[in-house]
């Protein structure tokens, strides 16, 4: 995914769900688009849910 290949080096190993909104520059009106990107990412295997809002990296 672009968008995560633009910011995976400004996240740390494990980052908040408003920590990725920051990064990818969302606004708050677009919270469903960034939970939608999360889910995407986690299926493809890039990050890993670790909690309701905390993901961790899987690929470098």
């Amino acid at each position: 995914m672009g968008t995560y290949e633009n910011v995976k080096d400004i996240l740390g190993n494990e980052f908040s769900f408003r920590q990725y909104v920051k990064a990818t520059l969302l606004g708050e009106n677009q919270y469903k688009e960034a939970r939608n990107q999360l889910k995407t990412l986690a299926k493809r295997g890039y990050i890993k849910r670790v909690s309701r809002n905390t993901y961790a990296k899987l690929k470098a």
